[in-house]
């Protein structure tokens, strides 16, 4: 199911959302890359610099739509979807939520919020890599802005689109490497949170007040 732009009930001008998932961006990084020895601030000019908080993307399709379905994600990651409770996406959430409860903070939302940083326009990505959709993200990241992912945040973004055991086997090269990444809260938190996203995208209202729980969350 993807919701078509009414379905977002959305009131800010395109301007205002970009300027919107602009300061949210800047200040959740900010916080949670405290303490952690990383440096983001090339990745946030990178993001300013770039297309990145205007590009849409398939199931969020108007301007912005890129950056607010990966805030959603995040949002999911760390405050539970309202979703009905028979709902199969909300029981896997339920059972999968234990693997990823009590990872890294910083960690969390480097895989949340830049998941899908590859569809990005003003990027000229290798051949080999072009049709990979989490590849080109962690291209960007790694190869264009020389920035250092963790290995389990890197298998996560790159595996982000298998949603299934089967769909990671036929993709991971060999079965040791599917025992390994399927086994990263990382990697399960992105793959449920967002395909919670896309399935069941946020209203501009109820992302603005996921935000703010989340911002107190985090304490920032």
């Amino acid at each position: 199911m993807h919701a078509n732009y009414y379905d977002f009930e959305h009131c800010m001008s395109d301007d205002a959302r970009v300027a919107f998932l602009h300061e949210a961006y800047e200040r959740i990084f900010s916080h949670t890359v405290e303490g952690t020895y990383r440096n983001i601030n090339r990745v946030l000019k990178f993001l300013r610099q770039s297309d990145f908080y205007s590009i849409p993307c398939r199931h969020h399709a108007f301007v912005g739509g890129n950056a607010w379905h990966q805030l959603e994600t995040m949002c999911h990651a760390f405050i539970k979807p309202e979703l009905s409770a028979n709902s199969p996406l909300i029981e896997n959430y339920c059972q999968l939520l234990p693997l990823w409860k009590d990872a890294d903070t910083f960690g969390k939302a480097i895989v949340c919020m830049l998941h899908d940083i590859g569809n990005v326009q003003n990027v000229q990505f290798p051949p080999r890599i072009m049709k990979r959709h989490g590849r080109r993200s962690t291209y960007v990241l790694i190869d264009h802005l020389k920035f250092e992912l963790m290995f389990d945040e890197n298998m996560a973004i790159i595996y982000h689109q298998q949603h299934s055991e089967e769909e990671l086997r036929y993709a991971t090269p060999d079965e040791e490497a599917y025992d390994r990444i399927s086994q990263f809260g990382l990697y399960q938190m992105v793959q449920i949170c967002d395909t919670i996203s896309a399935e069941a995208p946020l209203t501009e209202q109820l992302l603005k007040m996921r935000l703010e729980s989340l911002y107190q969350l985090l304490g920032c």
